[in-house]
């Protein structure tokens, strides 16, 4: 039974190869291909050839140029748009109207001089594990979001995590080891081999699977530490491809036996023998490709915690900003505001009081009191008496009672210092009078100058008091949104390194070429 289900897994994971190659071929055909069938049919149809090593790059080529697409096209959308023609000179694809070339290669030698020599204003989009690879090329993660603008002056970007091997898996998930990872006879004959050892010496077989699922996982044991885990890979690559093996062999047994009979025995038991082989090699595929999909589970669960961590993240990003607007906008601005109103009027009643005591103060240094009024009056009574009884004439005695009549009726001010004035010596004391006058309005305006003065530094301060406010609080609240975020930004770094642990631990990628966030 556990032999059938990892059987029924890879037949499954055989229908629905890798979508790169799948989109590849679509692109070269312009027809559907949505599974293996339309995919070896397209092969058939349009008598592609896999077996070379120059096809091997052609092929990859196309891979490589959807795999980009992968990565660009969830956050560019129709903004990267791929060349209809699937062998158009120079350029593979373009992003908002500019033209790029994809190579896939394992020397950076072998495709940029001779493209740059013919294409030189078409920058190139390099896999990452291509050898010397020039030290001004721009480094990028193509699936992350980034400014498009800063490409302008590059003539070699770098996608980080598009690579050769990617890109060389991909085909052998689709089209199988032939392809994959096939140059010579040498490896043709393991693959053939590996088959026979398993149809017709199961144990010897299951001790060849063992040696080699055992020197993979010891050298990925170097970098994950797991040996739990180098046990248990080691355990499902013999369990479930031997279990395939064994239901292939048995169903080819059954197959083939039925091809002797119905000949008659002029097959001589070849097709028994012959059915088991091609039903083992058949089993063993499905049940390592159901074994490679079991060992990637780590990983997959790993790239999905990171969707749900992002996710997350970004969710508490938004629930964070909303809460601070509403505080600032409806909470701290309106309190500032307030604060600020209640000072403004505070300290314009301040300034209109003292304003209004200063005019009032000013009015009474240059008007006359009723006490004051009574003795310049009587003072100058007494002088144009004296000059009357002095001149002792009828004359001098009129204008004494006029200026008598004068003097009783007077009472404002003015009036006052025009009886002065026309008083014996009246001219010396208006002056006096008005010098103090004038020194008593000096004293009152200084005295106004400096309220006003004081008044103006309490309004700074008020001022600045409410601005350093508002910072204050500008910062407590960033620091609190920042502590709230600081877990799911943990959360999401620390699932970002799991899947970079998993992508070593799988042997996807070299543990030097992992880029480490800062």
């Amino acid at each position: 039974m556990p032999g059938a289900i990892a059987a029924g897994v890879g037949a499954a994971e055989w229908l629905t190869p890798n979508q790169s190659v799948l989109d590849a071929m679509q692109a070269l055909t312009h027809d559907q291909v949505s599974n293996s069938l339309d995919l070896w049919s397209g092969v058939h149809d349009n008598g592609y050839h896999l077996w070379s090593a120059s096809s091997l790059i052609k092929w990859r080529g196309h891979v490589g140029e959807q795999q980009v697409m992968e990565q660009l096209s969830p956050w560019l959308g129709d903004r990267i748009q791929l060349e209809p023609l699937s062998n158009n000179p120079g350029s593979d694809l373009s992003i908002d109207g500019r033209d790029f070339n994809v190579k896939v290669t394992e020397d950076f030698q072998n495709v940029g001089p001779s493209h740059f020599a013919e294409n030189p204003d078409i920058p190139i989009i390099l896999n990452s594990d291509a050898a010397n690879i020039p030290q001004d090329a721009l480094h990028v993660d193509l699936s992350e979001p980034f400014d498009v603008a800063m490409l302008d002056g590059h003539h070699v970007i770098v996608a980080e995590g598009f690579t050769l091997s990617g890109a060389e898996d991909a085909l052998t998930d689709a089209f199988g080891p032939v392809v994959g990872g096939i140059h010579d006879a040498g490896d043709l004959g393991d693959a053939a081999s590996a088959a026979v050892h398993d149809a017709a010496f199961p144990v010897l077989g299951s001790a060849i699977r063992v040696v080699r699922s055992g020197i993979r996982e010891g050298a990925l044991l170097k970098h994950h530490g797991d040996t739990g885990r180098l046990v248990k890979n080691v355990g499902t690559d013999v369990a479930v491809t031997g279990g395939g093996v064994a239901v292939g062999a048995t169903i080819g047994h059954i197959v083939g036996g039925g091809i002797d009979v119905l000949s008659g025995g002029m097959t001589l038991g070849a097709g028994t023998w012959l059915g088991g082989i091609a039903g083992s090699a058949l089993g063993g595929f499905l049940g390592s490709q159901a074994s490679r999909s079991l060992r990637m589970v780590p990983l997959k669960d790993a790239r999905a915690d990171v969707g749900i961590k992002l996710e997350a993240y970004s969710s508490k990003i938004t629930e964070v900003e909303d809460r601070t607007n509403r505080t600032w906008h409806e909470d701290v601005l309106p309190t500032a505001q307030r604060r600020a109103e209640v000072a403004t009027a505070s300290l314009r009643g301040t300034a209109q009081a003292s304003m209004s005591a200063a005019s009032t103060d000013l009015h009474a240094a240059a008007t006359l009191d009723r006490g004051s009024r009574k003795a310049l009056l009587d003072r100058a009574r007494k002088r144009v008496d004296a000059t009357s009884a002095q001149e002792d004439s009828a004359l001098a005695r009129r204008r004494a009672r006029a200026w008598s009549l004068a003097a009783d009726t007077a009472w404002e001010t003015a009036d006052v210092f025009d009886v002065v004035l026309a008083s014996p010596g009246g001219e010396r004391v208006t002056r006096e009078w008005l010098e103090d006058a004038a020194a008593r309005q000096e004293l009152v305006l200084a005295a106004a100058a400096e309220t006003a003065r004081l008044i103006g530094e309490a309004a700074i301060r008020t001022r600045a008091t409410l601005a350093s406010s508002l910072a204050d609080t500008r910062a407590e609240l960033f620091a609190e949104g920042k502590r709230q975020l600081d877990k799911p930004l943990r959360d999401l770094e620390q699932a970002n390194a799991k899947v970079r642990h998993e992508l070593v631990a799988t042997g996807l990628v070299k543990p030097e070429d992992v880029v480490v966030d800062n």
